[in-house]
């Protein structure tokens, strides 16, 4: 069985977003939707903690909408220095793009800016299956719900982000 490349940080989809919203107050707003309800909730957890030692500035707001492997809550960071607010939202399906655009629109209303990264953290299987493979492509598995975002969910992922420009 072929292993799946880079666990660390899926990173596969970022997006950038000019919004030219007159009223932002940051000139970017970095969103990781952080799956960690899976075998790389540990990496998940690592990787909070290298934010948190650099944390928001006056010119960037870091948001994280986590879940966890083995327990039925999903947070919400707002990621300082050296510290965190949280807040719990109860389990989430991150296997579902909509919950991927929910936190988006939700960091657009919150965390206005100029500019705008969207950061899908998790397994990533790949856009093409090989010759004779029989994995499911696709990216963000949530092991407690089954689910995965599809290579073709995020397209109407990107479409749905790019209509919330303002």
């Amino acid at each position: 069985m072929k292993k799946l490349s880079n666990i660390f940080l899926l990173s596969a989809l970022f997006l950038s977003f000019l919004t030219g919203t007159a009223n932002a107050q940051k000139k970017w707003t970095l969103m990781v939707f952080l799956n960690g309800d899976n075998n790389l909730d540990w990496a998940g957890n690592a990787d909070v903690e290298e934010m948190l030692k650099v944390g928001s500035t006056d010119q960037l707001d870091i948001i994280v909408l986590q879940d966890h492997q083995g327990n039925d809550n999903t947070e919400r960071h707002y990621i300082k220095k050296g510290s965190k607010v949280t807040e719990k939202l109860g389990e989430l399906d991150m296997g579902d793009w909509q919950q991927a655009l929910n936190f988006f629109k939700w960091g657009v209303r919150n965390h206005p800016a100029e500019h705008y990264i969207f950061d899908i953290w998790n397994h990533g299987s790949g856009w093409e299956k090989n010759p004779g493979e029989d994995l499911v492509k696709g990216v963000s598995f949530d092991y407690q719900s089954g689910n995965h975002i599809t290579t073709p969910q995020l397209g109407l992922l990107t479409k749905a982000m790019r209509s919330e420009e303002h």
